[in-house]
């Protein structure tokens, strides 16, 4: 098995069907504000994993997210949802993006179509 950053990273490979010993398998850590964030390309798809912070303040959000983010994604307005885990973790499918950095959050014009 590839050894993966993180051990919660592992975790999550091992319980997804197709994962666990997959040959083709890719990891690459992402920017994120309070989550710990990888790109895992298994067999040519590409995921997004986000591995709950480990200070509970800052992963609560993560399970209370769940049902809108499966709401979304049924909607066809975000990215399907794959697994949540118990732990607060997500993995759902990769969309191609810019993250959001905190300086750029705080400026007023962020959200601004012009």
């Amino acid at each position: 098995m590839v050894v993966l950053p993180e051990t919660e990273l592992n975790d999550i490979i091992v319980q997804i069907p197709g994962w666990a010993g997959a040959q083709d398998l890719a990891v690459e850590q992402l920017e994120g504000l309070t989550n710990q964030n990888y790109s895992v390309t298994v067999n040519g798809e590409r995921l997004w994993c986000a591995l709950a912070a480990r200070t509970p303040s800052i992963s609560h959000p993560m399970r209370t997210r769940k049902p809108g983010l499966v709401v979304v994604s049924q909607a066809g307005l975000g990215p399907q949802v794959v697994r949540f885990f118990p732990e607060g973790h997500l993995v759902k499918r990769y969309i191609e993006g810019r993250t959001g950095r905190q300086k750029s959050i705080e400026h007023p014009r962020t959200c601004d179509a012009s």
